[in-house]
C-alpha cells in the first residue's frame, strides 16, 4: 500500500471522526437546550403555584374580615378598627389579583365582582352594627342578615369556583404548552389590569 492510499484513509477517518464529533456536540447541546427549558418552566410553574397560593390566601383573609360573623363577634371593637380590617383585607386581595393573567376571563371578573359586592357589604355592615344597632334598629336586623348571607354565599361560591379555574389552567399550560407559550402568558405584564381594578372599586 503506497503512502498516497494511506493518507486517502487517514484523512477519510479523520473526516468520519470530526463529523461524529460534530454530531454528538449537536446531541449535547439540544439536551443542554431541553433541560434549560425543563428547568424554566419548573421555576414559572414554582412561581405560578406560590401565587396561586397567595391569592387563596388573600380570598380566605378577605371573606373572613368581611363576614357578618366577623361583625357578630367583633362589635366590641372601635367600629374603625374593623373599617381598616375590612379595607387593608380588600386592598390585599386586589393585589394579588393585580397580578393574574386571565383577567379578562369570565371567572376573573366574576370573583372581582362578587369580592366589590362583599367589600361594600361589609362597609355598610360596620357602619350599621356601630350607629343603627347601637340605638333602635334591632328590628331590621333579619333583613341585613338575609341580604348579608345571599352576598356572602354568592362570594364563597365564586371563590371556589375561580380557585378550581385557575388550577385547571395551571394544569393545561403546564401538561401541553411550550416554554415560549408558557412565557408569553404568564411572563407577560398587562398594564390594562390595573384600570380594570380600579373600575370596579368605585
Amino acid at each position: 500500500m503506497n503512502a498516497e492510499w494511506v493518507m486517502v484513509i487517514i484523512t477519510t477517518i479523520y473526516v468520519i471522526a470530526t463529523i461524529a464529533i460534530c454530531f454528538s456536540n449537536f446531541k449535547s447541546a439540544k439536551m443542554a437546550q431541553k433541560a434549560n427549558e425543563i428547568n424554566m418552566i419548573l421555576s414559572i410553574l414554582d412561581t405560578e403555584k406560590n401565587r396561586l397560593f397567595e391569592i387563596k390566601k388573600a380570598l380566605d383573609e378577605f371573606e373572613q374580615s368581611a363576614t357578618l360573623r366577623h361583625q357578630v363577634i367583633n362589635t366590641s371593637e372601635n367600629g374603625i378598627e374593623q373599617h381598616v380590617k375590612i379595607q387593608d383585607s380588600f386592598t390585599s386581595l386586589l393585589r394579588s389579583l393585580l397580578l393574574e393573567n386571565d383577567v379578562n376571563s369570565p371567572e376573573y371578573q366574576k370573583v372581582l365582582y362578587c369580592a366589590n359586592c362583599l367589600y361594600n357589604n361589609a362597609l355598610e355592615l360596620n357602619e350599621w352594627f356601630n350607629k343603627e344597632y347601637k340605638e333602635n334598629e334591632n328590628d331590621s336586623f333579619l333583613e341585613k342578615l338575609e341580604k348579608s348571607r345571599r352576598i356572602q354565599q354568592e362570594f364563597c361560591l365564586t371563590k371556589e369556583n375561580y380557585i378550581l379555574y385557575r388550577e385547571r389552567k395551571l394544569s393545561e399550560h403546564f401538561n401541553c404548552k411550550k416554554l415560549e407559550e408558557i412565557q408569553k402568558y404568564y411572563c407577560t405584564v398587562d398594564f390594562d389590569r390595573k384600570i380594570v381594578l380600579a373600575k370596579t372599586q368605585k
